[in-house]
């Protein structure tokens, strides 16, 4: 069954793409590593480039030769200050490029677990509502055989606790896949009110997982 135009078909591959796009923490990360990138570039041109100083005056009386007069003035660090600086940058730039490296592999992991996490707690309630289901048929049919005197109120009973217990499983597991589900939205940035379908390739079929947004 084709999903709907807005519906998001979510990879464990699209789901860490979009982790990456949107996590504003890892953002911070790479401008901070882009800032150091940017400091040791500078630091290895400090004391290399020259400054130009240019100016124009008047020679003799008022109005006189327009004469003109250009510096050439270049900074020269102090012994072994300019190796220091670079060597600073340097580490600072290799601290930031950890420090997002690792940003980058948490997010990948975070994300992970979590599509995974959303996959399985939907999986355990398709097999919730088939149990429930089957309870429910098998609810209805005790109520008929008791009726009709083929099966005493004690069985029928037994009956009854089951039929709940299978309920409240249902209810257990809708709870727990609406929990996986807002968390994995949460990390991607998709809001509750866009509809998303779950691909794993370790499952034979996909799973289709509905907005929250009311009909």
């Amino acid at each position: 069954m084709p999903s709907p135009p807005d519906t998001i078909v979510l990879t464990l591959r699209e789901a860490g793409r979009l982790a990456l796009e949107r996590e504003p923490g890892l953002q911070a990360d790479r401008q901070g590593a882009a800032i150091a990138r940017g400091e040791y570039r500078q630091s290895r041109l400090d004391g290399l480039n020259p400054a130009i100083d240019f100016q124009q005056y008047e020679t003799g009386a008022l109005g006189g030769t327009q004469a003109y007069t250009v510096g050439l003035s270049l900074e020269l660090p102090w012994a072994g200050q300019r190796g220091l600086r670079i060597a600073a940058a340097r580490a600072g730039m290799e601290r930031a490029n950890a420090t997002t490296a690792d940003a980058v592999r948490l997010a990948e992991a975070t994300v992970s677990l979590a599509f995974f996490g959303a996959v399985a707690a939907e999986r355990r309630l398709q097999l919730a509502e088939q149990m429930a289901a089957a309870s429910q048929r098998f609810f209805d049919l005790t109520r008929i055989q008791l009726r009709e005197g083929e099966i005493s109120a004690l069985e029928a009973n037994l009956t009854d606790i089951e039929f709940g217990r299978s309920r409240a499983r249902l209810l257990a597991a809708r709870r727990d896949a609406t929990a996986a589900l807002l968390e994995l939205r949460r990390l991607i940035g998709v809001s509750s009110v866009t509809p998303i379908r779950l691909v794993d390739a370790a499952w034979s079929a996909p799973t289709a997982v509905p907005s929250t947004k009311t009909p």
